[in-house]
């Protein structure tokens, strides 16, 4: 089993206000896309504003383009902050399950700050160069 971070900035993507009302969101996933599969734990990390893990959950569909998804209507374009062009429908997008919110230190939330006194993950990518999406 593998363990992904996906980051989402809320800045372009109103992150809270989806997980927070639907089980369920749809991820670009452009890499690893042979290395994705059903059963693999998800952590989404909200960048740029109040930076940490905030939700919780799992791979139910593997990487497909956009277009062969299960569930278009959970794309919520309304949720875009920043103007979006139409999607590329040859995008790869990866189904999750969303398991467990918590959108802020009090609901649980791991905070940067907090992952970068861990010994475990201070070294990892997502706090020393948190860019791009993806991460294993």
């Amino acid at each position: 089993m593998n363990y992904w971070i996906y980051q989402g900035n809320p800045k372009v993507y109103d992150i809270d206000s989806y997980i927070a009302t639907h089980p369920y969101i749809y991820w670009n996933s452009p890499k690893h896309i042979d290395e994705v599969k059903l059963g693999d734990t998800v952590f989404l990390w909200r960048s740029r504003i109040d930076t940490g893990l905030i939700a919780i959950g799992k791979i139910v569909e593997k990487p497909i383009a956009l277009k062969l998804i299960k569930h278009p209507e959970l794309l919520r374009d309304d949720f875009w902050v920043m103007d979006k062009s139409t999607s590329d429908q040859d995008e790869i997008k990866v189904g999750i399950e969303i398991i467990e919110t918590r959108l802020s230190e009090s609901d649980g939330m791991l905070t940067r700050n907090r992952l970068k006194n861990d010994p475990i993950i201070n070294n990892h990518r997502i706090i020393t160069n948190p860019t791009g999406t993806g991460h294993c």
